[in-house]
């Protein structure tokens, strides 16, 4: 963000965006307090290890999160839990979109309404019907996705 500011100067309107685990990571970076003027996250979940935790639940496959969780942890040096945009969201002040499909099987909507519920700036939620998981574009078709961000940046006052 720096770079992008150093190149194209400091009074440009600079935003993150992100889907599915993209999404995720644009909320995680809000956590750091970047110098951005707003964040879209598209089909966001609120805590990978939730995720995980219910996703290996519905499979029926055991105890596996703990080993999954101990991999992750000796391989890559983190904890799953550390993987929470809802923590980085506490005392968040950047404008933020959610976009969610409300058919959304793989990242149930309830962790766009979590991550809601979790900012402290403007917050807006859009539930896409009939959309599923990453959906959204295409169930509201390129007009009516970008006349939401468009909606948006102009109510947040971007």
């Amino acid at each position: 963000m720096a770079d992008a500011r150093e190149r194209f100067g400091e009074d440009i309107t600079l935003g993150l965006m992100g889907e599915s685990m993209g999404s995720a990571t644009t909320l995680c970076a809000l956590g750091s307090r970047p110098k951005v003027d707003f964040a879209v996250a598209d089909c966001p979940f609120a805590n990978l290890r939730e995720l995980l935790r219910s996703g290996y639940d519905q499979a029926r496959v055991g105890p596996l999160l703990p080993v999954v969780d101990a991999a992750c942890r000796l391989r890559y040096g983190f904890e799953l839990a550390e993987t929470s945009p809802v923590s980085a969201l506490a005392g968040n002040r950047v404008p933020l979109c959610l976009i969610h499909g409300e058919d959304d099987a793989l990242i149930p909507p309830s962790n766009s309404e979590r991550l809601r519920d979790a900012t402290a700036g403007y917050v807006e939620l859009h539930l896409v019907p009939g959309a599923g998981h990453a959906e959204s574009r295409e169930a509201l078709g390129q007009e009516g996705y970008a006349q939401i961000l468009s909606a948006f940046l102009s109510r947040a006052g971007v």
